[in-house]
């Protein structure tokens, strides 16, 4: 498990997010297409500056990258946060689009997004919130099943 850590100072002017990690850290898939990651997320930028609609504050920086370089029938990325946090997960897919989850539903406050056939390339995973910071990040792309060999 990696942690990633960002701290916050506040301005007169008012908050300002400052990250441990400049640069977002790679976050590799084990052979089994998942991997995990935890940490403390703090951002005063917010999210609806990379997507329209999108709730709650994320940092200036992706805080992961997910390589998917190996076709998958699907890419799982889940954020579990201890209540009463709310967290916000926004994803740039390697063409350059966003999405962006606060509850994957009704009843499941933790942000969840499902990409079906997710393109080859960098996935960049920003993890954001409205209240407490800490959170579990985990991925989850099993690997596409080759159909037998004809006989």
């Amino acid at each position: 498990m990696k942690t990633m850590a960002m701290g916050m100072a506040m301005a007169a002017a008012g908050l300002v997010a400052t990250s441990v990690n400049a640069q977002p850290r790679p976050l590799p898939l084990g052979p089994d297409g998942s991997g995990s990651a935890t940490g403390i997320a703090i951002g005063a930028k917010p999210a609806s500056e990379l997507l329209e609609g999108c709730a709650g504050f994320v940092g200036e920086e992706a805080n992961f990258e997910v390589q998917v370089d190996t076709e998958r029938p699907s890419l799982r990325l889940r954020i579990e946060s201890p209540p009463p946090s709310d967290a916000v997960l926004v994803v740039q897919l390697p063409d350059g689009s966003y999405r962006c989850n606060d509850d994957a539903s009704p009843q499941d406050f933790q942000s969840q997004l499902d990409i079906e056939n997710p393109a080859l390339g960098t996935y960049r995973v920003w993890i954001g919130t409205f209240t407490n910071p800490s959170f579990t990040l985990s991925v989850s792309s099993p690997p596409r099943e080759t159909p037998p060999p004809e006989s």
